[in-house]
């Protein structure tokens, strides 16, 4: 029985959902909207920084991380990537050690295999440095949650991640109880463009089977 998936539908939606949330945080902008609805207008104690020059660090470049560091790029950040192989690709390559103790901005999006579960754990994460952000939209064992906390603990960079329904309770109560974590729901994927690509896909997978050349077989 041959099975099917609809990879790449929402590559652009999670890849635009990250650079986002980037933005979101280091702009300050839930302050200011905070500070307008109640009629006060003044920007006094609002801080934000830019994109542009600073150093961005993607981890996993398949499509969704190629796409993350192409819109980075467009920031005029200087994007820099691990992965498991190096891609002829126009970024710089770094070891995980590397990349993590010199970006400010780091984007995880590396597939969910018996290989990376635990990738970022107590070894590497306590390299981060201080004001940095550490996005997720991946599945939550990728990250040792434990780890994660501890450096966290420290309150000196932020952790934006998607994937709460997929987190047992107790667990995910580790991290919601930090101010400098930032939980959304799982929402990275959504948008209305995502949603007809996916049917599309779906539509195609099934034509493709009877017309006897299947597509995006993963058994």
């Amino acid at each position: 029985i041959p099975v099917c998936n609809l990879g790449g539908y929402s590559t652009e939606s999670v890849a635009e959902f990250t650079i986002a949330a980037i933005l979101h945080e280091i702009r300050d902008i839930e302050e200011g909207l905070k500070r307008a609805q109640t009629g006060n207008y003044s920007f006094d104690g609002i801080r934000a920084r830019e994109l542009k020059n600073s150093n961005f660090g993607v981890i996993g470049l398949g499509n969704i991380g190629t796409r993350v560091a192409e819109l980075a790029t467009g920031f005029g950040a200087k994007v820099s990537y691990w992965s498991r192989t190096k891609k002829e690709v126009p970024f710089q390559y770094q070891e995980l050690e590397q990349l993590l103790s010199s970006c400010t901005y780091i984007s995880v999006n590396i597939a969910e295999t018996k290989e990376t579960i635990g990738l970022l754990n107590a070894n590497n994460l306590s390299l981060i440095k201080s004001n940095s952000v550490l996005i997720s939209t991946v599945p939550p064992p990728i990250i040792n949650t434990d780890a994660l906390v501890a450096r966290l603990s420290k309150n000196d960079f932020t952790f934006i991640f998607d994937h709460p329904d997929e987190m047992p309770k107790e667990e995910l109560a580790k991290l919601t109880g930090l101010n400098n974590c930032v939980v959304y729901p799982p929402i990275a994927f959504l948008s209305d463009e995502a949603r007809i690509a996916k049917q599309e896909i779906f539509i195609s997978n099934m034509i493709k089977f009877f017309e006897g050349s299947i597509q995006n077989k993963v058994n």
